[in-house]
């Protein structure tokens, strides 16, 4: 069978390939960039798309041959980059219409449990608009036959969710969000995965919606104590973290890359995410495990344990290294002490009255510049080359013609070492 998966280089839409490239299916991974996965599995047959922009047109050359198109794509905050609208519902449906068109004969669309086009979240709306135009198709008529599959939170390594919770788990004191007993119905991705092959591979005629949920609700404090076990951490008493500070980070998360929760998030949080098993639509026979039996059988690594306790710690540096940079920017032009100072220190390098302002103005906007680029998220090996060069030519700079900061008692020079191993941690924790 050739599979199409929409959304390859995602959590989901990731494992989704390997399950298939192992079962011997032909596999095209489409993404924004795909080209991450050739190197983990080697001939796969690699398709750039962009929902945000791609139409009909584009679908329809793309789909020849192809007998099956999972739609796994999808993004958790709604920022102008990667706007919910156009990669949950308009690009969805101009490649639900193109599968149309040329004849595809199976479609699975992965959505989310409480999708509804008048969803209380643009996530849900989203996501449920591109369900109403697919369930909209007779596949009686159109010969489409289509499938939306339905999850609730999804679980596993490489997942948003997951490195949410075990970035609280591994806290000496764990946050408690909210009241601490906002309920989810979690599903391990491996479970969710293998339901889709199935769905995919068999032939009979199966329910056009399923709701891939876990076997029972778990509230936030239970999913987190859960995965503070599994990293192997004992004790660990719960601090409450009030709703109002959750919104505030909630707001931050949707401005700045600062973890994975945003005001999305945390509205499905506080919503919950549940239904009873007697009026959901699921397989007859499928039963996932409970996650602490998902967990059980993929145990924790040291490095699982690393992951949780330098994730939270990787968007703090980014922000304190933002903040920094921006202060030591603007300190010096908007402030008339520190910038006379200034001009006297560069004097001594031997620039003119002109180039001094220049230096000291160009100098400042160039840490402007790396501390918004910083704080916004923005090409992070980059800014890390900039950061450590920019700090090397000025320490250099300050060696030659001001030697005596370098036994200076405040030590300003010296504090430039852990300023470069800093922006050198946050590059290799950044790196994909």
């Amino acid at each position: 069978m050739r599979v199409l998966i929409v959304g390859a280089s995602g959590f989901i839409g990731g494992r989704l390939v390997r399950r298939f490239a192992a079962a011997g299916h032909q596999v095209v991974a489409a993404a924004r960039d795909p080209s991450s996965l050739d190197r983990f599995i080697p001939g796969l047959t690699l398709l750039p798309v962009d929902l945000r922009r791609d139409g009909e047109a584009e679908w329809r050359t793309r789909l020849a041959g192809i007998d099956l198109v999972i739609n796994a794509a999808g993004v958790i905050d709604n920022r102008s980059a990667n706007p919910m609208e156009a990669v949950h519902a308009s690009g969805p449906a101009s490649l639900f219409a193109a599968c149309l068109q040329v004849g595809v004969p199976r479609v699975i669309q992965i959505s989310a449990l409480g999708a509804d086009p008048e969803g209380t979240t643009c996530y849900f709306r989203s996501k449920g608009s591109a369900d109403a135009v697919l369930s909209g198709l007779d596949p009686t008529r159109e010969r489409l036959e289509w499938i939306i599959v339905r999850p609730s939170v999804v679980v596993g390594r490489g997942g948003g969710s997951h490195e949410l919770f075990t970035g609280l788990a591994a806290w000496p004191l764990l946050p408690r969000l909210g009241p601490g007993c906002w309920q989810m119905q979690p599903v391990h991705v491996l479970d969710l995965v293998e339901l889709i092959h199935d769905l995919a591979t068999t032939r009979e005629r199966t329910l056009p919606r399923i709701d891939a949920i876990g076997p029972e609700p778990v509230t936030t404090d239970a999913l987190t104590s859960l995965l503070r076990q599994w990293l192997g951490l004992t004790g660990g008493r719960f601090i409450p973290v009030p709703v109002g500070m959750l919104r505030l980070a909630g707001w931050l998360g949707d401005h700045l890359p600062l973890g994975p929760l945003n005001r999305e998030a945390l509205a499905m949080l506080m919503q919950g995410n549940t239904i009873a098993r007697e009026k959901a639509s699921l397989p007859e026979g499928w039963m996932p495990r409970t996650i602490p039996v998902a967990l059980l059988a993929e145990p924790a690594t040291s490095g699982d344990l690393w992951q949780a306790r330098l994730s939270p710690m990787k968007h703090l540096l980014r922000g304190i290294l933002g903040c920094f940079w921006i202060a030591s920017g603007l300190i010096p032009m908007v402030m008339e002490a520190s910038r006379q100072e200034g001009y006297a220190l560069l004097a001594r390098t031997g620039l003119t009255d002109g180039w001094t302002t220049v230096a000291l103005y160009g100098a400042g906007l160039l840490d402007l510049l790396l501390g918004v680029m910083l704080l916004t998220g923005k090409r992070s090996r980059l800014i890390g080359g900039l950061g450590i060069g920019a700090t090397l030519m000025f320490t250099g700079i300050i060696l030659v013609f001001m030697p005596e900061f370098a036994w200076h008692p405040f030590g300003p020079l010296t504090k430039n070492l852990p300023l470069v191993a800093a922006m050198l941690i946050l590059m290799i924790l950044e790196e994909k």
